[in-house]
């Protein structure tokens, strides 16, 4: 993690990557990664900062997700027992790495579409397109978010729980938060001809 740090400030301070710099971090990592850097200089305190706040924000939304589905005591069991797993370090990783970034764009990602299931407000759908689209960006392994909300929404015409009219909307409204979840950073990449 202190090379993710190194990397980012280096950058910050004009490296270019790709000649000056090749990170080995994600795209996803080295952008939390500048940002932390960019909020309280070369050490890691703001970007654990970051990393505390964005799995905060998940488990937050995992519980409310949890308790409309299973109830009070289920969703306190269910946050318990992930919060422990996201940072026993017998188990995880710990610091400043890709998969604490990713889990927390998954599991929001996974809570706002189960939101989505549950009230039928279409932003919470382009919300859940939007985060799950940055869980690969931070590491491949993401694509599994991705997947697992695409098979249900195709699974729900197939076993008669829906129309393919409410699927394809689906489709769509998770399309478009995506692209506009991760426009400004292709945009970043190909207006300052990024090397990543």
């Amino acid at each position: 993690s202190g090379a993710y740090v190194y990397s980012a400030n280096r950058i910050l301070h004009g490296a270019v990557i790709g000649v000056d710099e090749a990170p080995t971090a994600a795209v996803g990592t080295l952008l939390v990664n500048m940002l932390g850097v960019k909020l309280s200089g070369c050490n890691e305190i703001g970007v654990k900062f970051l990393q505390m706040l964005m799995q905060a924000a998940a488990l937050i939304m995992m519980f409310f997700a949890m308790r409309k589905l299973f109830g009070n005591l289920p969703a306190a069991v269910g946050v318990i027992i992930a919060s422990a797993y996201l940072s026993a370090p017998v188990i995880a990783k710990f610091g400043n790495v890709k998969e604490q970034y990713m889990i927390a764009v998954m599991v929001l990602g996974m809570s706002s579409f189960v939101f989505y299931q549950i009230r039928g407000k279409w932003w919470w759908a382009v919300l859940a397109g939007g985060f799950i689209s940055w869980a690969p960006l931070f590491k491949p392994t993401g694509v599994s978010a991705i997947a697992a909300i695409g098979l249900f929404v195709i699974f729900q015409p197939l076993f008669k729980n829906g129309t393919w009219k409410k699927a394809g909307i689906d489709i769509l409204l998770l399309f478009a938060g995506a692209i506009i979840a991760i426009a400004p950073l292709y945009i970043w990449i190909i207006g300052w001809d990024v090397k990543i």
